[in-house]
């Protein structure tokens, strides 16, 4: 049960700079698995969709139906805010 409520948490959240110009962001998560390893996800931006199956998730990602959440109020850059965090930020 601890698993399920603790293994979607994001323990740090990277952005992938690129050499090449690509318009779609790349991130990388790191997360724990069961047993508290560090395990690491890279996804694109287009990638993510708000979670509704997960109760504890903020977003989803949709290739791989991994469930994520992050934090919002640690995210300065709005694209990313209005994306991965549950709440969105108040204009």
């Amino acid at each position: 049960m601890m698993h399920f409520i603790a293994s979607p948490y994001v323990i740090t959240l990277h952005e992938i700079k690129s050499s090449f110009s690509n318009k779609d962001r790349r991130f990388v998560v790191t997360t724990c698995n069961i047993f508290g390893r560090l395990k690491e996800t890279e996804f694109n931006l287009s990638e993510v969709a708000k979670s509704k199956s997960h109760p504890f998730a903020s977003f989803q990602l949709l290739p791989k139906g991994k469930n994520f959440y992050v934090f919002g109020g640690g995210l300065t850059d709005p694209e990313l805010r209005s994306k991965l965090a549950k709440e969105t930020p108040s204009n």
